[in-house]
């Protein structure tokens, strides 16, 4: 893969399709020339016409939702940022918060540059508490509680709206980068001024990059097994402020709130921080998601997917039957294969709100989705809001010609099955060769190269109406590198959506949290009889199903062993015994789509029908039951 950006800069697939808006990036006013930290020159600016929302339009669009639907809604805050913002969110309920009541999580803007992912979440929170109607058993609010929080990363989010613009999301304690003894003091500059922080490539025989040969404003890192050369470097816009011939390497911040999580946590990393949970917004996540273990499902919108990639997967300890048995495998990243089946499920159903692109990571180490999953063993259903697509839109046209079908020298549209084709006794024309204009039209460089993702970004950018999202690169004269050249993407270009999909993301992504209560674990008694034995001696059977898609427990919650187990009991009147069985029992595992469970005593009774059974969980509901007597 060949990136335009050094240090693995390359943008997430966009999963949740066409959706999210965005911004055609208008940038704040410039900043002073020649800063020496962008940290110590970032200063409030108003937002833009966008819809991507402050931390202050924020919590005051929360307020207004909690004004408008009083009866289900009210916020919370679970803890405070570095910098003493509030992380606010809003649970949505009918007001019936009974035993066992499952609750769906949905998180947004984890990662600073995700700004927009907070509207999302917070759209999806509008939507539901406007739909909702008491006497509709059949919506979300009624099978489940909804908390949101649309925004975690708080500090981070205000980089989008300060000057000069710069989106490397960094707001934890910073290191001693270059290890001269001191910190923060050589940290990336608006060093032309513009009020934002691109790149710089800066002529250099060491250099390891060169023009794309598909498109020269980018650029991709040299091969020399193929004899090339490199032409320049690639750094981020700044000066050598400490004169150790090295150019913006020690910037004040190094620790990211989306790295910061104890799975998968990178030890002796700056960007991880110094210890797992360090940063304030990450501690309180934590302690939510801790005191909630009604908590059945989480839903994000950020910049890591499992749903359109598809995760790594790895083996069941137990072959995918049953509790787990012999050696315990520790979590690597991986997703169990019968949870990945579950997630390969949800894809499915998501199918029409995303668009098939390129492939995000599912779990990154410390990330929030992993420790989620690992460490709590609750499935997370992850949508990257919006990535820039990697080549031009087709149009409509493109759309509805014809495709080839390879295996049988015929072509057909995507209007037409050819299997009906064949049926109405039609044969297909021969696809004909393109002609020599058309061969012509898009002259390729003769190279050994494939287009990298960046020339393909660049012919979308080209063909969309965004132009500002790409700085084009001019020459400048370095104080202290000479003639260089600025430019590329600019910030947070990659990762927010044009404006004219910002709806049809919103409602995509709020149609999907509404849909999900009958997927969620519900426990119920399907049958609860008793068969005379002798005189005062019953039989007495039980069978607990769960019919919906997730099981009780998923396979990493009973590796994990953090969730509780269903809680049986057997009620009995006065005057009566078991013989044989366990009055309160547990249930560790229950399979979804008919998941079945049957417990058997022998009760020493005079009327079994006063016999009670009754079943009690965190996360999916509770049931009672009288027995009644097996007819014969």
């Amino acid at each position: 893969m060949h990136l335009l950006f050094p240090r693995g800069q390359t943008a997430f697939g966009l999963i949740f399709g066409s959706v999210l808006c965005a911004t055609a990036l208008a940038l704040p006013e410039a900043a002073s020339p020649l800063p020496l930290s962008h940290r110590a020159q970032s200063s409030p600016v108003p937002a833009d016409a966008t819809n991507l929302l402050t931390n202050a339009a924020l919590s005051a669009r929360l307020s207004a939702l909690v004004g408008a639907h009083a009866a289900v809604a009210e916020t919370f805050t679970i803890g405070n940022s570095r910098s003493g913002i509030s992380i606010e969110g809003v649970k949505l309920s009918d007001g019936l918060d009974t035993l066992g009541k499952p609750a769906i999580l949905v998180v947004g803007n984890i990662e600073a540059s995700r700004v927009f992912s907070a509207t999302i979440a917070l759209s999806v929170a509008e939507r539901v508490a406007a739909s909702f109607q008491a006497d509709n058993a059949d919506h979300l609010l009624s099978r489940a509680t909804l908390f949101v929080i649309p925004r975690l990363n708080v500090d981070g989010a205000s980089a989008r709206f300060t000057v000069p613009l710069f989106d490397d999301g960094a707001t934890g304690h910073g290191v001693d980068n270059d290890r001269d003894g001191l910190m923060g003091e050589d940290g990336p500059a608006d060093v032309n001024g513009d009020g934002q922080i691109t790149w710089m490539r800066v002529p250099d025989p060491e250099g390891t990059w060169l023009p794309d040969p598909f498109d020269h404003r980018a650029q991709v890192e040299r091969d020399a097994s193929h004899g090339e050369r490199g032409t320049w470097k690639v750094l981020r816009e700044g000066f050598d402020s400490d004169g150790d011939d090295r150019v913006a390497e020690d910037a004040p911040n190094d620790g990211l709130v989306s790295r910061n999580f104890p799975a998968g946590f990178e030890e002796h990393t700056a960007a991880a921080g110094f210890f797992a949970g360090e940063e304030p917004e990450v501690r309180a996540m934590m302690d939510f998601v801790l005191a909630h273990p009604e908590l059945a499902l989480v839903v994000t919108f950020d910049g890591t997917d499992n749903l359109n990639s598809g995760p790594q997967t790895t083996d069941d300890p137990s072959g995918g039957r049953g509790r787990f048995s012999g050696p315990r495998t520790l979590p690597d990243g991986k997703v169990l294969e019968s949870d990945a089946n579950l997630l390969k499920e949800f894809g499915r159903r998501a199918s029409a709100i995303r668009k098939e692109s390129t492939k995000a990571d599912a779990y990154p180490n410390g990330s929030f989705q992993r420790w989620i999953y690992e460490h709590r063993g609750l499935l997370t259903l992850d949508f990257t809001a919006w990535q820039m697509p990697t080549e031009a839109a087709k149009s409509a046209q493109e759309e509805s010609e014809p495709v080839e079908d390879k295996s049988s020298g015929s072509i057909s549209t995507p209007s037409e099955d050819p299997d009906v084709a064949a049926w109405n006794g039609e044969v297909a024309a021969p696809l004909d060769p393109p002609s020599e204009a058309e061969e012509s039209a898009e002259e390729k460089p003769d190279t050994w190269r494939e287009a990298s993702e960046d020339a393909g970004r660049l012919k979308w950018l080209d063909a969309s109406d965004e132009g500002a999202r790409f700085v084009a690169w001019q020459d400048f004269d370095h104080p202290q590198l000479g003639a260089v050249q600025i430019g590329g993407w600019a910030p947070f270009a990659l990762t927010e959506p044009p404006s004219a999909e910002r709806q049809v993301i919103a409602d995509a992504a709020a149609e999907f949290v509404l849909g999900l209560a009958p997927s969620l674990a519900q426990i119920e008694i399907a049958s609860f009889t008793a068969t005379k034995l002798s005189k005062r001696l019953w039989k007495i059977e039980a069978a607990i199903e769960n019919n919906s898609l997730l099981p009780l427990m998923t396979k990493a919650g009973a590796r994990a062993r953090t969730i509780r187990p269903a809680r049986l009991e057997l009620v009995l009147p006065a005057k009566s015994s078991i013989i044989a069985g366990e009055a309160k029992q547990q249930i560790r595992e229950l399979d979804g789509a008919g998941g079945r469970s049957e417990f058997i005593w022998l009760v020493d009774i005079a009327n079994p029908e006063h016999l009670g059974l009754n079943i009690t969980t965190d996360h999916a509901g509770t049931a009672s039951q009288a027995c009644t007597l097996e007819e014969k």
